[in-house]
């Protein structure tokens, strides 16, 4: 029971990740979309790359702190792979691939 406690105090860390999945999208594309529509197309692949890092590491961040709180280790594999996890399916939702660029862009 503890731990399904435990496990559910990892939901809002994936919550919280969504917000770095919207600034991943918009330096994607820039704010009026792939489509070059309004200000036009705006590839920033650098910040797309840093933020999807960075919704891994904050959907990791609760996984991490009970890993020291209880000390057990697999906190640390359920961070490990939260945070993998987070990162390429926020990169699939939002239409990145691996260079940060939209998986459409044609160099």
């Amino acid at each position: 029971m503890k731990k399904i406690l435990f496990s559910l105090a990892c939901i809002p860390g994936v919550f919280l990740s969504l917000v770095a999945w919207v600034l991943a999208s918009w330096s994607l594309c820039g704010i009026s979309g792939c489509d070059g529509g309004g200000f036009g197309v705006s590839y920033d692949p650098l910040s797309v790359q840093l933020f999807l890092i960075l919704s891994g590491l904050v959907a990791a961040a609760t996984p991490i702190t009970l890993y020291f709180v209880t000390k057990a280790r697999s906190w640390i594999v359920v961070a490990v792979v939260l945070a993998i996890g987070i990162t390429f399916v926020g990169g699939l939702i939002i239409g990145a691939g691996l260079d940060g660029y939209p998986r459409n862009h044609q160099t």
